[in-house]
């Protein structure tokens, strides 16, 4: 049996994926999540993490590949080919 205080458990992390175009739903779908995002129940991320001057391919594949739940933003035209 385990003895010694609790160890830290991270917040399952959400990877949101989506086209420029969409940056209004983006804003508002991260917008809604900011709650859990405070009380440290999501850690949700965006290309918007990426910092400047970064290795942005390497930035999203770690953090795609670390991701518990992926989440794309499909706009709604792109559902309607047959």
């Amino acid at each position: 049996m385990k003895t010694g205080p609790p160890q830290a458990v991270s917040a399952p992390s959400v990877f949101l994926s989506y086209s420029h175009n969409d940056q209004l739903v983006m804003n508002e779908l991260t917008r809604m999540l900011a709650p859990l995002q405070d009380k440290h129940k999501l850690d949700v991320w965006s290309d918007q993490r990426i910092p400047a001057g970064s290795d942005w391919r390497a930035e999203i594949d770690h953090a795609l590949n670390s991701a518990h739940i992926a989440v794309m933003l499909v706009p709604q035209c792109g559902t309607d080919i047959p």
